[in-house]
């Protein structure tokens, strides 16, 4: 929804709280909010869209440190070093570190 979409730091912040205990794997993604006459929600590389990922991220940190990150959905290699470059210099904004 837009609500969710312009306020997805307290969505992540809201999940991570209810289900932190038992997250085994995280599955990073972006989502764009179109332009278009109806609500209309894209999934695209990390990065590219709206997705609060210090929100992500910090809530991530706090699980156990084995718990994988996934990127998916990506359409090459490049996409994947682009995702994966954008996460990290998030991370290191924050004072974290994924390897």
């Amino acid at each position: 929804s837009p609500q969710r979409y312009f306020a997805s730091g307290r969505l992540i912040e809201e999940c991570f709280a209810k289900l932190g205990a038992h997250i085994k794997s995280c599955h990073a993604k972006d989502i764009l909010l179109r332009g278009n006459l109806t609500v209309h929600l894209d999934e695209v590389r990390p990065g590219q869209g709206n997705f609060d990922y210090p929100a992500f991220l910090r809530g991530l940190n706090r699980l156990d440190a084995d718990i994988p990150l996934m990127l998916e959905h990506l359409s090459n290699a490049e996409e994947y070093e682009q995702a994966a470059a954008h996460i990290r210099s998030v991370a290191r904004k924050l004072g974290l570190s994924f390897a």
